[in-house]
């Protein structure tokens, strides 16, 4: 894979792991100005977390030889200190949650041919088929999802409070779960829960435009959107990509999950929850 680094038109630079983002504008890192090189002298960065921006100020961009070659000792030594952690850890147990995400607890395994991030993955098999996975993102954390195609999107259900080498590390306090204004996984399966929304669509060329969501017709099973600049379009939401804008839920992306209404969240800012009852730990034999 690649990572990208690029200014935008207002002047700033973005750091991004996706050649594609470069034309929608998008990073999850980012100059706190504008500037004619990101290595200029004095320029602050941020990092995204998923909900705002936040200020970061151990983060620096040079241009020189000498920082190059201190980076790449520096992440040589870093492999080399995480080889033997990950090279046959222990099995892990998640314990302790009793709500939505209940049936995600039990014993996980570790993969012997699947890694994510250079880091071993953990699977459950569920009775009656299926598996979960606990992974370590790119950014350190933990998450645990119900679908391997999960793993490549780093989304999930749960997630450890902050960065550990292995999920039983000690110390890494509660877990999140990932949930909405009810403290459930926020579906939408009735269309006409959409109506009253206020929502963003996505339209050609990555442009997103915002409006309300006014009127949900059964017979032809298309949605009216009223953006803000007066204009009215009617969707089959199912074939859009939109997100909930209001509330809690806002910057929920949806897609379409069934041809009967369903959409799911891929990506974007979710909703967790602490939970201080809920722990990952290594299962000894």
């Amino acid at each position: 894979g690649e990572h990208f680094l690029y200014r935008l038109s207002n002047g700033k630079w973005c750091v991004t792991d996706a050649e594609s983002e470069i034309a929608k504008g998008t990073c999850s890192l980012r100059s706190s100005r504008a500037a004619d090189l990101p290595s200029e002298s004095g320029l602050g960065w941020e990092y995204y977390d998923g909900a705002k921006w936040n200020v970061d100020p151990n983060l620096t961009c040079t241009s020189s030889k000498e920082a190059a070659a201190a980076f790449a000792s520096k992440a040589a030594a870093e492999k080399a200190r995480l080889a033997p952690l990950w090279a046959s850890p222990p099995d892990q147990v998640l314990d302790g949650h009793t709500g939505a995400k209940a049936h995600m607890m039990g014993v996980y395994e570790r993969s012997a041919h699947r890694k994510a991030n250079g880091a071993p993955v953990f699977v459950k098999q569920v009775e009656g088929g299926g598996e979960h996975f606990l992974y370590r993102t790119r950014n350190g954390k933990w998450f645990v999802a119900n679908a391997e195609s999960q793993i490549a999107k780093e989304v999930g259900q749960l997630r450890s409070s902050r960065v550990a080498d292995l999920p039983n590390e000690s110390g890494l306090g509660s877990w999140s779960v990932m949930a909405d204004e009810d403290g459930e996984p926020f579906w939408i399966t009735d269309p006409n829960a959409l109506v009253g929304r206020r929502v963003t669509v996505l339209w050609s060329k990555g442009k997103r435009y915002k409006g309300v969501c006014t009127h949900y017709n059964p017979s032809d099973g298309k949605h009216s959107i009223v953006y803000d600049d007066g204009e009215q379009k009617r969707y089959t939401m199912t074939e859009k990509t939109f997100w909930v804008c209001d509330g809690t839920v806002e910057g929920i992306e949806y897609v379409a999950r069934t041809a009967a209404g369903a959409c799911k969240p891929r990506g974007g800012t979710v909703v967790w929850h602490d939970d201080p009852g809920l722990g990952c730990f290594a299962r000894l034999l």
